[in-house]
């Protein structure tokens, strides 16, 4: 461009002086647009972590609620055990004190004589 077209554009020389505030002054403008995206970024990253945070407390309930059943279910777990052995003692006990023919021919003769009567 002639030097003429220069100084018509900006109004008449440009001088160091005026050139450099030009610079600053569009630097300015990059470093607000600039600070203005990262608030908006810093914005949405606080929001997500505060998702993050909520997620985090429903795993943890969920992860508690887990541990819990699976206590309960230990137990019940060693209760139906402890059931089991016991009815199994008592079979036995059962089948050792009287035999189940016995048993059978003693309530047949127990029923007959509860209708004689």
């Amino acid at each position: 461009m002639p030097r003429e077209k220069k100084e018509e554009k900006w109004g008449g020389k440009v001088t160091l002086d005026d050139l450099a505030q030009m610079v600053a002054g569009g630097f300015g403008e990059i470093r607000q647009e600039f600070n203005e995206r990262f608030n908006q970024v810093d914005n949405r990253f606080d929001k997500i972590d505060k998702r993050f945070d909520k997620v985090d407390v429903r795993f943890s309930e969920v992860e508690d609620r887990l541990l819990t059943l699976e206590k309960n279910h230990i137990e019940d777990m060693r209760r139906f055990d402890s059931f089991e052995r016991k009815l199994d003692g008592l079979q036995y006990s059962l089948d050792a004190t009287v035999p189940r023919g016995e048993f059978n021919a003693l309530a047949v003769r127990v029923d007959r004589l509860e209708h004689a009567v």
